[in-house]
């Protein structure tokens, strides 16, 4: 899809970087009148529904931002000059140390486009063998393995909250692999 021109004049932008974060601060101008909006500018990232041996590989991480342990998917940034699917390969090694046998691509969505410009690439992979963790030192990443209708019963009852992971679960199903 082509971007399209903003129906907005901006006569200001203001750019911050803040770690791995790049804050954009923009006046609107809109009938005449300013108004300020912002977002954060963000690498694309990818999202892994891993599945070895009809199990789901799920990792449960410890999130500084909320502080505490989340049960997710693997997933993290496409660095710079990096496909989407080679990201891929590489996260699901580093977080859970399965490689992948095959990886169907299930589509590239927006995170949540009121507040960021990121990108998530979505994948299943189908994993075979362990080779290790490659964890950086900012992860405390724990691997589990739960079979399907366990983990349905997790997303029904809370216990799995990441959205993305959700999302992706349901278009999986609805290709037919489950």
């Amino acid at each position: 899809m082509d971007e399209e021109k903003t129906p907005f004049r901006i006569v200001s932008r203001k750019e911050t970087e803040i770690g791995r974060f790049k804050i954009i601060q923009e006046e609107l101008l809109i009938d005449g009148h300013t108004y300020p909006y912002s977002f954060s500018e963000v690498k694309d990232s990818v999202c892994i529904l891993p599945i070895c041996e009809d199990k789901i590989v799920l990792i449960s991480e410890y999130r500084q931002s909320l502080g505490r342990r989340l049960v997710e998917f693997p997933a993290g940034a496409v660095e710079e000059g990096e496909r989407p699917l080679d990201a891929a390969v590489r996260e699901l090694v580093e977080e859970t140390g399965y490689e992948a046998v095959e990886m169907l691509e299930l589509g590239c969505y927006p995170v949540s486009p009121g507040t960021s410009s990121m990108m998530v690439h979505l994948f299943a992979a189908d994993c075979k063998k362990s080779i290790g963790q490659m964890l950086d030192k900012t992860e405390d990443i724990a691997v589990t393995k739960v079979d399907q209708s366990e983990f349905d019963r997790m997303i029904g009852e809370g216990e799995f909250g990441f959205l993305i992971g959700i999302a992706m679960w349901e278009l999986y199903k609805r290709k037919g692999k489950r």
